[in-house]
């Protein structure tokens, strides 16, 4: 959310007594299907801004990020204060049937937060939350606009952790090695062994004599238990290899890296975006297997498939879902004289999916697409704008290796002033068929009135089908099975398929005893050797679906 606001501090506290109305947030009216709950972002901790009406509670928050586990949906919203600058955190746990707020975690500008900006939420291993991000170092001056946002300040790194079933802040790490210049959403972090080794990934630039850039790429840096540097050197460096030199627009990009596996990251760098007639684009394949021996293990030249060349960073997508890399971005098209967007697909080896250079159907221009449900088979997109001409979009399918879109539904305001996906930064649709979404809302008017609201729609009642051919990891069929049992205090559970979730051990009361989180395994070993012993009940709780499969223990 941009403001273009340039006001000394001391004016704004002087003015912040002045009284103006604030507009309660508008509710959507949809057309085609009405959502199962809404759920208001909102800060209680805001004081009124007299002379910039349109910053409220509401306005002063954007949306973050969500993820699932189970019943629970957990949501996170950052802050952006008077002078554009990040700061804080709202972090709620809602239930994802009815919208309900099991608690709330607040750390924003108004209550007296830390300026600080988390990339990453996690689930541990242990079952607490675990949010990864930097924090601001010291003071600085209120007049110095964005210089936060746009990489000015000194930062530390910082991690915090909660209590998954209270909200509660347990635990807060910030690390003393300072950097300086680094933007901080630009930054990725990976927890490789949570509260012991962590993988940082930073810009490298090296300049020649006459300090121009020379190369560029990523520094992988390693975080102790501490949040600190394990080593001022990277562990390792990987550089863009252009085929000709490299100009000042190489550099300075967001990092467009993505996790396909335990060991394998995949990153976009991009060479001379702004000059099409220079730019050239790369997509890595690096393994992080040895952290000694951090390395590119293959490299594709796919400048021939991001047509949309001059156009900014800002609306780029990079993501990998379901063993397969999404690229997309809206540029403007010089034939069709019209903004229009491209999707590019490749799968984890580098093989095309899917090349559409420009988003169209039935002679329908859409200018922008975002990916919200994918498996082996398909992927529903949501279209932008929409073609019945209300605010909202177009709800699309399109088979794996086909390049023509289905048109299946739409999501649209019945009120032409009334806009409900400015800035979408949540869209999902699990696969029980909720389908989760999270944006701003606004009114059009003379004062902003807009707020951050997440909604549940069921799936059904838009037209998404999300039965396949392949089969379920948690079919009715499928079988838990655990060996030994009884035990003397280890014992192993075994998938039929690739299991994600959390396993549950609960005692005779029913009282949990132990949590467990997984991803991707055909088997678990669990340790009781310090459970009392006696007879478990447990549960293993599909990430994704929810589906559960139950089972006892007996610990001798």
């Amino acid at each position: 959310m941009k403001r273009n606001i340039s006001i000394s501090l001391g004016l704004l506290i002087s003015c912040c007594r002045l009284s103006f109305a604030q507009p309660d947030p508008i509710t959507i009216q949809f057309v085609e299907a009405q959502p199962l709950w809404e759920h208001l972002i909102c800060d209680t901790s805001f004081y009124e801004v007299g002379i910039q009406p349109d910053i409220n509670k509401y306005t002063v928050v954007q949306p973050h990020k969500s993820f699932r586990f189970g019943n629970d949906l957990i949501v996170s919203s950052f802050e952006i204060n008077y002078n554009a600058e990040y700061y804080g955190y709202i972090l709620e746990q809602l239930d994802i049937h009815t919208g309900e707020i099991k608690w709330q975690n607040y750390n924003t500008y108004y209550n007296n937060g830390d300026q600080d900006y988390y990339k990453n939420l996690y689930l541990r291993p242990d079952g607490q939350l675990e949010m990864i991000g930097v924090k601001r170092q010291g003071p600085y001056s209120p007049t110095n606009f964005s210089t936060w946002n746009v990489g000015g300040a000194t930062s530390n790194y910082v991690r915090k952790i909660f209590n998954y079933q209270t909200g509660e802040l347990t635990k807060t790490v910030i690390g003393q090695d300072s950097f300086v210049g680094i933007i901080p959403h630009y930054l990725n972090f990976l927890p490789l062994q949570f509260d012991s080794l962590y993988l940082a990934l930073q810009h490298s630039v090296t300049y020649n004599d006459e300090n121009e850039p020379e190369t560029y790429g990523l520094d992988f840096f390693t975080l102790n238990e501490f949040h600190d540097l394990s080593d001022t050197l990277p562990t390792g460096r990987i550089i863009y290899e252009p085929l000709d030199s490299i100009g000042p627009f190489s550099v300075g990009q967001p990092q467009f890296v993505q996790k396909i596996d335990d060991t394998t990251l995949v990153c976009l760098m991009f060479k001379e975006k702004l000059h099409a007639e220079l730019t050239e684009a790369q997509l890595l394949w690096i393994s992080i297997a040895d952290l000694n021996n951090i390395k590119v293990i293959r490299r594709e030249q796919v400048e021939n498939y991001l047509p949309g060349t001059l156009e900014s960073f800002f609306y780029l997508r990079f993501e990998a879902a379901e063993d397969a890399i999404y690229i997309s971005q809206p540029y403007l098209d010089n034939v069709l004289h019209t903004n229009t967007c491209y999707l590019t697909c490749f799968d984890k080896n580098g093989d095309i999916i899917h090349f559409i250079p420009k988003c169209m159907d039935d002679g329908f221009i859409y200018s922008s697409m975002l990916r919200i449900y994918s498996n082996a088979e398909f992927d529903y997109l949501a279209g932008f704008p929409s073609r019945t001409g209300r605010s909202g979009f177009d709800i699309l399918k399109l088979n794996r290796n086909s390049d023509d879109f289905q048109f299946i539904s739409s999501l649209t305001s019945a009120h032409a002033d009334e806009q409900f996906t400015r800035q979408m930064e949540v869209n999902i649709v699990y696969e029980d068929g909720l389908f989760i979404l999270g944006a701003y809302t606004k009114k059009v008017g003379d004062v902003q009135n807009s707020a951050v609201k997440f909604y549940a729609f069921n799936a059904a009642d838009l037209g998404m089908d999300l039965e396949t051919s392949i089969e379920d990891p948690l079919t009715t069929n499928s079988r838990l099975q655990i060996s030994p049992n009884p035990t003397s205090g280890k014992f192993t559970l075994n998938f039929d398929q690739p299991f994600s979730g959390n396993i549950y051990l609960f005692d005779e009361l029913g009282v949990e005893r132990k949590r467990f989180t997984t991803s991707k395994v055909n088997s678990y070993e669990v340790n009781l050797e310090n459970v009392a012993p006696g007879l478990y009940f447990g549960s293993a709780i599909n990430q994704y679906s929810g589906k559960t499969q139950n089972f006892k223990i007996i610990l001798e």
